[in-house]
Order: C-alpha cells, then sequence, then structure tokens
C-alpha cells in the first residue's frame, strides 16, 4: 500500500511542519483499501506458516510425554495416559494420578507401556468416577469440667460458652485469643 493509516482515515495528508508540495495535501480517496489488507495479511501468514506442519490427533488410553512446566525443577518429561480430547488441540493428561488440561503442542507420542495405578482407575469419558474427598468436620470442645462421680454436677454456675476447635489430619485449628470475647456459633 502506498498510503499511511491517517491518509486513508482522512483522504488526504496531514499538515506538517515539514516542507510539503499544496498539491500532496488535496484530499485524494485511496482505493481498494480492504483487498489490500486482506491480501497482506494473506502473504504474512503465509510466510507465518511457512515451516508449521499439523500434529496427529492423540487416542484415548495412549501413552504420552508431557513438558516439564517452567516451574518444575527437574526439567523431565513426564509420563501420562491421554484421557480424552476436551477441545481440539487441547487434551486431559493423566499423570500419577493427576488430571491435567494440556495444548498438543506440549505433549508427545511414546511407544513405552502405559502407566497405570490399582488404586485409581483411568477415567474415560464413559465410566466417570468421584474420588471421595475428606471433609474437615468441626467438633465441639467444652471447658475443662472435672466430673467425679460423687462430686454434684454445677448448672448455672459454669461458662455456657463453647469454643469450637476444628481439627485436620495433622493438627488442631484453635481460634484466635483476640476473639475470645465473642461467642462463636
Amino acid at each position: 500500500m502506498n498510503s499511511s493509516p491517517v491518509q486513508r482515515l482522512m483522504s488526504r495528508r496531514t499538515r506538517t511542519l515539514l516542507p510539503t508540495a499544496n498539491s500532496l495535501l488535496r484530499p485524494k480517496i485511496v482505493e481498494s483499501v480492504p483487498e489490500k489488507i486482506a491480501e497482506k495479511r494473506k502473504k504474512a501468514k503465509y510466510h507465518y506458516d511457512h515451516g508449521a506442519k499439523e500434529l496427529p490427533e492423540l487416542h484415548i488410553g495412549q501413552p504420552v510425554r508431557v513438558k516439564p512446566s517452567p516451574m518444575d525443577r527437574e526439567r523431565k518429561w513426564r509420563l501420562g495416559t491421554c484421557l480424552q480430547q476436551v477441545a481440539p488441540r487441547s487434551y486431559l493428561v493423566d499423570i500419577d494420578g493427576r488430571q491435567y488440561r494440556r495444548n498438543r503442542r506440549f505433549l508427545r507420542e511414546t511407544n513405552e507401556p502405559p502407566v497405570t495405578t490399582a488404586a485409581e482407575p483411568i477415567e474415560t469419558p464413559e465410566t466417570t468416577e468421584t474420588a471421595i474427598v475428606p471433609e474437615i468436620v468441626p467438633t465441639v470442645v467444652q471447658p475443662n469440667i472435672v466430673q467425679d462421680n460423687n462430686a454434684p454436677v454445677p448448672s448455672a454456675s459454669v461458662d455456657s460458652r463453647q469454643t469450637v476447635v476444628t481439627k485436620t489430619r495433622t493438627r488442631t485449628i484453635n481460634p484466635p485469643k483476640r476473639l475470645a470475647d465473642y461467642v462463636l456459633k
């Protein structure tokens, strides 16, 4: 194209401090701009796609190697199994019992036998099984009251507030001390 974007927008050259002939400042409509832009984009696409090739599609259950993420310190391609095709170039891959969605560009076919664990079945689109996730169950702990068989049980004199303590597998989660004046429900 022999015109700038401002020439195509305003149908003339814009004024400038540089000396310019008056004939160049007269309005002149630039013809066939959309066709020229489309031709220019087509040419750029041809050169961009010159060395590109289409990757073959993967099959369900096929063993693949997955490119490591930039955060992975080992920098090794990990062995996995293709579970399903999510989009035209996107696949769901099972690696060590975890599922990842990866672009076809980051997956490589391999002739290695697929790795399957006996504890976890491979999910396919036909059969989906959900894993049982342990829940965090809050337990209610009453204040330290020592009860003897002979001693009478105090009824109204004991503080009726209860503290909520949540337990995980390894540690007990206590509420912060600054919330001691509030009643937690």
